[in-house]
């Protein structure tokens, strides 16, 4: 065998291999998936049925599609196509499932945590830039409101109403506490608060991180 011929074979693996780790591995952050499909593909995929979509992937990086990353795939086509992520609550709530890596029901009304829609809207924001609707607004305030946030996260503060003195010094709290990276654990509302901060904080970078991850795996050589 030529030694260009064992080059090409190399190569043909190293595209299957990285193929496949992308789009098995459910921690895949969207914005990525996105930017695999661009990249092979250009816009021509985003006017594919799924019956076309999936074996196509499938046939051109020689693997499977895990069932959430299809859910993703659907999500991202769905931003890229339409503004009813922006517009339409009943659509953002299952796109934002879907960014967090969860299968989603469009039948059913979901409750939203205010960590898996800081996520989405940050996935999103790679994707696509669009202002949110009134609609979309009320419904981010709702699910944080009953997650007992005062202070949303930054990623959501647009669906604050107004600043009263409250949010601000909690905002004033939480900055100086990102800052020094000192959470002390305290038994009343502005602890509470912050905690829960600091939670949404932990949960973003490890989506991030796990994505970070899985895609460095795949060496992202697509």
């Amino acid at each position: 065998m030529s030694s260009e011929l064992e080059f090409a074979i190399q190569e043909i693996e190293k595209i299957a291999y990285t193929g496949n780790l992308i789009f098995t591995s459910e921690k895949i952050a969207p914005s990525v998936l996105g930017e695999v499909l661009a990249d092979k593909y250009g816009k021509e995929w985003l006017g594919w049925n799924y019956e076309t979509l999936y074996p196509t992937i499938e046939n051109s990086f020689h693997t499977e599609i895990h069932p959430v990353n299809k859910e993703k795939i659907n999500a991202v086509k769905c931003l890229l196509m339409v503004d009813s992520f922006w517009k339409e609550w009943n659509v953002f709530a299952p796109v934002v499932k879907a960014f967090n890596n969860l299968i989603t029901n469009f039948s059913m009304m979901e409750e939203c945590s205010p960590g898996e829609m800081a996520w989405a809207v940050s996935e999103a924001d790679k994707i696509r830039n669009e202002d949110f609707s009134d609609e979309v607004i009320l419904y981010i305030r709702a699910c944080c409101h009953s997650q007992g946030l005062i202070l949303f996260p930054e990623q959501l503060s647009f669906a604050h109403v107004v600043i009263t003195d409250d949010v601000q010094n909690l905002k004033t709290a939480w900055e100086s506490a990102s800052k020094n990276l000192t959470f002390p654990v305290q038994e009343n509302a502005l602890g509470i608060q912050l905690a829960r901060l600091n939670s949404i904080r932990h949960y973003l970078r490890m989506m991030q991180g796990e994505s970070d991850q899985a895609a460095l795996k795949a060496e992202r050589k697509w």
